[in-house]
């Protein structure tokens, strides 16, 4: 008979990998770097040992943080870097933080975000033996949106028919140099009705929604 000692040990978590990394999205996920391997790079003297990878794609404008404050059996750290990718790091690397004011072993990072862009998102220990269970959390703050100003073209008199004129003109593809855009309300849509709607309603002294 053929009787094999040792082996056993936790398996690797499916999202071990860059190549592999899951999608996650916001609120708390539970995380297991028991049987993680180290695959990221060194940033400058700091590595992420045992580390799992995710994809976060954003869906609006703001700031996004990625924190294992709900909980962590093991000093934590967090890397995010920008788009999808596994090559080019240290170009990609928005930033990495191995603390946090929620308490020990924790990690929190605030990184601003922008609609239709991809971030990944790296978690590991910050020693070779530093591994187990977290939950990582991700929460998300909007950008405040706020109209441009009544002056559409910036003379300094307002409000004025001139500046109803200038907004149609650049509305229908006009050149006025002195002009803001005609994203009136700023949201990234543009053009747009509700950019129109917004704009007469600042003109009548409403406020911008």
């Amino acid at each position: 008979n053929l009787i094999v000692n040792g082996g056993g040990g936790a398996a690797p978590p499916q999202n071990d990998n860059c190549a592999n990394r899951a999608g996650i999205t916001l609120g708390n996920t539970p995380i297991n770097t028991g049987g993680a391997t180290t695959d990221g790079p060194v940033h400058g003297t700091t590595q992420l040992h045992n580390d799992v990878w995710f994809n976060h794609p954003a869906t609006a404008n703001g700031q996004l943080t990625i924190s294992t404050c709900p909980g962590s059996s093991f000093p934590s750290i967090i890397s995010v870097y920008s788009g999808s990718g596994c090559t080019n790091y240290d170009a990609r690397l928005l930033g990495f933080s191995n603390s946090s004011t929620c308490g020990t072993n924790r990690a929190s990072i605030t990184i601003p975000i922008t609609t239709g862009n991809n971030y990944t998102i790296r978690v590991g220990g910050t020693t070779t033996t530093a591994r187990g269970t977290a939950t990582l959390n991700l929460s998300f703050t909007p950008d405040v949106i706020s109209c441009d100003s009544v002056d559409f073209n910036n003379n300094g008199i307002f409000p004025e028919d001139q500046d109803v004129v200038d907004f149609f003109d650049v509305l229908a593809g006009g050149v006025c140099p002195t002009c803001n855009d005609i994203d009136f309300n700023n949201n990234g849509i543009f053009p747009e009705d509700q950019d129109v709607t917004d704009f007469f309603n600042v003109l009548a002294g409403g406020a911008c929604p």
